[in-house]
């Protein structure tokens, strides 16, 4: 959510930020590699680096979701 607020686009915010507000949709957060124990931001191993116009980014990561509650333009 603070990164849409802080770097979303106005669409963006009017498709996610506002029903989230209206309790429409929920929001979460996780932060998870799978030889890091720790919701310490600073012991992530996942790595970016800018390549020219581009950027690499080097890691393994777990992913979770809130599967279909919400489908972007739905």
């Amino acid at each position: 959510m603070e990164v849409l607020v802080r770097y979303g686009s106005d669409a963006q915010k009017r498709e996610w930020l506002l029903p989230l507000l209206a309790g429409e949709i929920r929001s979460g957060f996780a932060m998870t590699e799978p030889a890091v124990a720790s919701s310490d931001a600073t012991n992530i191993e996942a790595r970016i680096v800018r390549d020219g116009d581009h950027y690499v980014i080097n890691g393994r990561k777990w992913w979770t979701s809130g599967q279909a509650i919400r489908v972007a333009g739905s």
